[in-house]
Parts: structure tokens; sequence; C-alpha cells
């Protein structure tokens, strides 16, 4: 129990460090760019580090109607592997943040993120 509390007392004497931390990882975040790609780059994907897409490109001969399937699901692929690229920055962005500090169950939580 006592374990506990100092686990929270530690907790609440961080928390005023994490709030400029927080601001500062994600000013930082959102100017930096992932990439998300799928059928060999012929549709590709731009994320800021917070996971907004910015752009997409799409090979010229997908726009082909008889294909309209591969292109969603080439698209659907790019988007979802450049949240992934981006979501692997926030989990960097993250430990670096609160590496330093004496947080109970962070390694957990970051871990969950990543899921």
């Amino acid at each position: 129990m006592f374990k506990n509390l100092t686990n929270f007392a530690n907790l609440l004497r961080n928390a005023g460090q994490l709030a400029p931390k927080l601001q500062s990882m994600k000013n930082q975040l959102a100017h930096r760019r992932v990439h998300g790609s799928a059928g060999d780059g012929d549709v590709y994907t731009t994320f800021d580090g917070m996971g907004r897409m910015d752009s997409v490109r799409i090979a010229d001969h997908l726009y082909d109607p008889a294909r309209r399937s591969e292109l969603e699901s080439l698209l659907t692929a790019a988007v979802n592997d450049g949240i992934r690229e981006a979501r692997k920055l926030h989990i960097e962005a993250v430990r670096e943040v609160v590496g330093d500090l004496d947080i109970p169950g962070i390694d957990q939580l970051i871990e969950e993120l990543s899921e």
C-alpha cells in the first residue's frame, strides 16, 4: 500500500514537468513526416507525426475503372501503413518525454499504445 502511495506522490510531483514536455512533443510531431505505400509505390501517402494524412499520390494506371477494387485496396493499405509509421513516431516521442519521469505503469501503457 505504501509503495502505491509513493508512486502516486512521484506522479503528482512529476505532473508539472510533463505538460510542457507533451506540448513540445506535439509541436515536433506536427512537423515530422512519415510515408505509407502499397503496390510497390503505386499508392503513396504522407502523414504528419500526429497521424493526419497530408497527401496521397496514385499511379496513373490505377485510374482505370476496371481496377477500382485494386485501387481501393491499395489506398487502404497505404493509409494503414502511414498510420503505423506515425504511431511509431508517437511512441518514440512519448518514450523521450516520460523516460526520465518515475511514472508507475508507463512502460505498460506505452506498449499498449504500440499495439
